[in-house]
């Protein structure tokens, strides 16, 4: 009977054992798959942000051209400008010009025909 109960006893603490040993396995395989989902949630983060990063520099040199841009547009529309007002300047100073020998020409021969009677 001793021998029976010594038996049954250590039966029961194998069982034991082994369910504390199944329970333990179960707990690290749980532990080792919740890590592998939040390496794998981490990669996709990571990605995520490497792909906004990029999208956000694409963005700001997108912008940066269009201001270059701009600035290249303003450059033109003053040269632009200058040059037409400087061009109207030498125009205006050409008709004077031609005012002024208009004048010589007409005074010379208005002298010529006072000369000539």
């Amino acid at each position: 009977e001793r021998y029976a109960r010594y038996k049954t006893a250590r039966t029961k603490a194998e069982e034991e054992r082994k369910l504390r040993q199944e329970k333990f396995q179960e707990e690290a395989r749980r532990a080792e798959e919740a890590q592998r989902k939040a390496e794998t949630e981490m990669k996709r983060l990571e990605q995520a942000r490497a792909g906004a990063k990029a999208a956000k520099r694409k963005e700001d040199m997108e912008r940066k051209k269009a201001r270059l841009e701009e600035a290249e547009r303003q450059k033109r529309e003053v040269e632009e400008e200058r040059l037409a007002a400087e061009a109207t300047r030498l125009e205006q100073q050409r008709r004077e010009r031609e005012r002024i020998l208009e004048e010589q020409r007409k005074k010379q021969e208005g002298e010529a025909r006072r000369l000539a009677e």
